[in-house]
């Protein structure tokens, strides 16, 4: 598969090195992946406050992320260790199935961006929970 980051084409990660750096981590985001589209519908709102996206690229977005969604809510949407991470698995998505629109949704955001936005959703959500208890 190709890695959204490999530009030109024909780039071949080292698989030693990506099982290093990829480890688990994927399976992690798997099940982080709800907080992730969170941040990323939201992302998506804020970037067609600013005009870069119009309505109806938004409504397309957010279609496709609330398909994803349901995906993963039935066990149909996973992430391949190739593809690294659940923020890159979801762009891949976008773009196969909604072409240059997908690509929109990575404007003005770090992959540190989300891979802070995550956890820390995952984690304001289970601290309430257990505050309430």
């Amino acid at each position: 598969m190709k890695k959204l980051w490999d530009k030109k084409g024909g780039v071949q990660t080292n698989k030693t090195v990506e099982n290093y750096t990829v480890g688990v981590d994927y399976l992690l985001d798997l099940g982080l992946l709800p907080y992730d589209i969170k941040g990323t519908m939201a992302h998506a709102k804020m970037l067609k406050n600013i005009k870069i996206l119009n309505s109806k690229e938004l409504s397309i977005l957010l279609k496709g992320l609330n398909g994803i969604l349901n995906l993963w809510k039935t066990g149909k949407f996973r992430i391949d260790k190739s593809q690294e991470d659940g923020h890159t698995t979801i762009e891949s998505y976008l773009m196969e199935k909604y072409g240059d629109v997908g690509k929109k949704v990575h404007t003005g955001r770090s992959r540190n961006d989300q891979s802070l936005t995550m956890p820390r959703l995952f984690s304001k959500r289970n601290f309430w929970k257990l505050k309430n208890k």
